[in-house]
């Protein structure tokens, strides 16, 4: 009977030990998270030029990076940062202006839908407060972008009733030269 008690007490102690293990790999992980955490903060409306923007981001597309996504990716997925992309520079000022009045402009497109698309440039788009007001995904091969709110500008149509969201050869190179791509 002593050794029953004996037993039981030392199984009792070995399996709050392994709880309290638990836990604390629990705290320690979720500390860890935290760190890692790359969470964006998005406040993406319907329109993106209703929303104020601050600053503008640019990403280059690197299929070197470790990234779980196929090509045709968005610099957001799941509401954190892409791995695909790696950080060009930050667009201010004027820049940010001509971008989204070109972009907005349903002259820069009118070229063929090409039926494919391979992310090469990205922009995050920020409001004053550092929130994502949108993103643009931009496929210079398949020449056209494909944003979040979309870009009503995009909605162009031929004479003949063909769907014409390609970028016009004026449109890509007014964009790539605002980028200064």
């Amino acid at each position: 009977m002593k050794n029953i008690k004996i037993l039981t007490v030392l199984l009792f102690s070995v399996v709050l030990f392994q709880c309290q293990k638990k836990e604390s790999h629990r705290e320690h992980v979720s500390s860890t998270d935290k760190k890692n955490d790359h969470r964006l903060v998005l406040n993406i409306g319907k329109d993106l030029f209703s929303a104020n923007v601050h600053y503008m981001k640019l990403y280059k597309y690197n299929e070197q990076n470790n990234c779980n996504q196929s090509k045709a990716v968005s610099v957001i997925y799941d509401n954190q940062l892409s791995s695909c992309f790696d950080y060009v520079k930050t667009i201010n000022g004027k820049d940010i202006e001509d971008f989204l009045g070109t972009i907005k402009n349903p002259n820069t497109y009118g070229g063929e839908d090409v039926a494919c698309f391979d992310t090469d440039y990205s922009l995050i788009l920020y409001n004053i407060k550092g929130e994502v007001a949108g993103y643009i995904n931009i496929s210079e091969s398949c020449n056209k972008l494909i944003s979040n709110p979309e870009i009503k500008g995009r909605e162009f149509y031929s004479k003949d009733g063909l769907r014409k969201v390609g970028f016009s050869e004026k449109g890509k190179e007014k964009i790539k030269q605002i980028l200064k791509l």
